[in-house]
């Protein structure tokens, strides 16, 4: 499979989803074993929670108690099992609910770290093989750097994205589960829990796309950096020959400056959503327990139990919410490199006929027209013969475009104008390679 939907990277919001909507088609199987994997430990490390609070219940228990919903749960299943449900019991089976939950999300980090993996591995072929499979003309246009910067850091960048995309997937699935164990024991306090895990979120957001402009910044940044320094790093004999290093070095001293605002940017919007998710949790669950014990009127072990809930829920919405950061930070890596292999896709080399010749008469031009770009005509509607077995030599300035003439004869290049034949068949009927 191909993770590479040709989209580009042209708007301006944040095109995530789009993204990871293109991993999990391109690695259907091993999303779905990660998701699954990641819900079910998720479920029972909801469980084994709830079998926790009812230990707490059991031991808290005064008069008449009538059970919420997790613990007829827990009751229930002690009752399957034959055992008689006492705190002792109820610690066990939440202890081995919890264990069980660490051994599945081990299995759903290792499909997500093969799925990484692979992602990686694939865009870099992706791009390799669509960059040699395209015309000389557009090979001729890239930049050495360039490439090498979207094989070496644009595609871990997004092959990171995915890893922090299932990370907010699980953190997703985990806060909506103790949400419905919150309703399932008071729906006015999981419908607070919900409200204030939205508020937590909208509070936040300005920082998110703070990241999103930063990673966007960083890549475009990037891309421009090792393209300069690719190129003066090819002539540094002829600048070291001429004392012209300074100018290399005002060159790339400004470009790196630059990229280290938006990184700067980056930091600084990760580690202020990192300060104020803390202070505005403690916030929230001191609402909620004034809510809870006040308002609700609930006993004290419900309200023990409901903060509990209530900062399981956020603090796994404030953690998604983190990863969703990452997400948005490292899309325009991926984006780019599709831009990459899509762009070479679309300049891909023709593979001419199936004719074959000897090369007995020689080789034609006529009336042949070449320039690059559509800049000044190298080679200006010209008209002569390459006889075979015979030595042809052509001679000029540099500039003149002899190797570009021998670009056009072995097919690298088309002329703009005319036809090139080889014992009068056109060069586009033979088979190129």
């Amino acid at each position: 499979m191909s993770v590479t939907d040709k989209q580009g990277l042209t708007s301006r919001r944040s095109r995530a989803f789009p993204m990871i909507g293109a991993f999990v088609r391109a690695y259907p199987g091993r999303s779905a074993a990660a998701l699954v994997a990641v819900f079910v430990a998720g479920l029972l490390d909801g469980l084994g929670m709830s079998m926790l609070l009812s230990m707490l219940s059991f031991a808290t228990r005064t008069g008449k108690h009538d059970p919420s919903l997790p613990e007829q749960f827990a009751l229930r299943v002690a009752e399957f099992l034959g055992l008689h449900p006492s705190a002792p019991v109820l610690l066990m089976l939440a202890t081995t609910l919890i264990g069980c939950k660490a051994a599945l999300s081990l299995l759903a980090n290792r499909q997500v770290g093969y799925t990484v993996a692979n992602i990686a591995t694939d865009l870099r072929l992706s791009l390799i093989r669509s960059v040699l499979s395209a015309r000389w003309s557009h090979y001729l246009q890239q930049s050495v750097g360039r490439l090498s910067n979207a094989v070496a850091t644009e595609a871990q960048r997004a092959s990171e994205a995915f890893q922090c995309s299932a990370e907010m997937a699980a953190m997703m699935l985990n806060a909506m589960i103790y949400l419905c164990i919150a309703l399932s024991i008071s729906w006015q306090a999981g419908v607070a829990t919900a409200l204030a895990g939205a508020v937590l979120l909208a509070v936040l957001h300005t920082l998110v796309r703070t990241s999103l402009q930063a990673g966007r910044q960083q890549t475009h940044l990037l891309k421009s950096l090792l393209s300069v320094m690719g190129g003066q790093m090819a002539a540094a004999k002829a600048l070291k020959a001429m004392g012209r290093e300074e100018h290399v070095d005002a060159l790339l001293t400004d470009q790196t400056r630059s990229l280290r605002r938006a990184l700067r940017r980056q930091v600084i919007s990760k580690e202020a959503m990192s300060a104020l998710q803390e202070p505005l949790l403690a916030i929230l669950i001191g609402i909620g327990f004034f809510f809870s014990l006040v308002v609700l009127k609930l006993p004290l072990a419900e309200v023990l139990v409901m903060l509990f809930l209530l900062a399981r829920t956020v603090g796994y919405l404030s953690k998604s919410q983190r990863a969703y950061q990452q997400v948005v930070v490292r899309e325009s890596a991926y984006w780019s490199l599709i831009d990459h292999i899509a762009a070479a896709r679309d300049q891909v080399e023709p593979p001419g006929g199936e004719r074959t010749v000897a090369l007995i008469e020689g080789i034609r031009f006529e009336d042949v027209g070449f320039s690059h770009g559509g800049q000044r005509a190298i080679i200006g509607h010209g008209s002569f013969g390459v006889p075979a077995q015979q030595l042809t030599v052509i001679v000029g300035p540099s500039g003149a475009g002899k190797t570009t003439l021998v670009d056009l004869v072995v097919g690298l290049l088309q002329p703009e104008a005319g036809t090139i034949s080889v014992d009068g068949v056109p060069l586009g009927d033979l088979d190129l390679r």
